[in-house]
């Protein structure tokens, strides 16, 4: 591998923006499959294989029940390539918490159980291998 070809990056301060010239380099690294292979780890390109098998997989028109069985994929994996095939950008779960704020579905002061709304329990809690104990405070 060339040497020159590692460093041949443009200068950021050609560029307005961060994001600019990480674009810009990400381009030249995508032209580029040698340093791909030289900098992504093999769970990188493990990952990256599966999300464009799911991809193929979308496109022919399989189920995501069809797509996970075989990729061992969760449906959250495949509804996030599907996005991109819609025109979205890939977020990772991370990404997306972070962006967004976790959106807690218990947060106005209930528990869904079962379909059943109820009160938070008050008290302290204490855990043990038999299950959570409440104890009221």
């Amino acid at each position: 591998m060339d040497k020159n070809k590692l460093i041949n990056l443009p200068n950021i301060k050609l560029f307005a923006t961060r994001k600019e010239w990480e674009e810009a380099c990400w381009q030249k690294i995508v032209d580029s499959p040698e340093i791909i292979g030289l900098l992504a780890a093999a769970s990188e390109r493990h990952n990256l294989v599966l999300r464009v098998a799911a991809m193929n997989e979308l496109l022919v028109g399989k189920s995501y029940r069809e797509i996970g069985d075989s990729l061992w994929l969760s449906p959250q994996t495949i509804s996030g390539i599907k996005k991109i095939l819609d025109g979205e950008k890939y977020k990772s779960y991370t990404e997306r918490f972070r962006l967004e704020g976790r959106k807690d579905k218990y947060s106005s002061g209930t528990i869904q159980a079962a379909g059943v709304s109820a009160k938070k329990r008050i008290g302290r809690i204490q855990k043990t291998k038999y299950g959570t104990l409440h104890h009221p405070s």
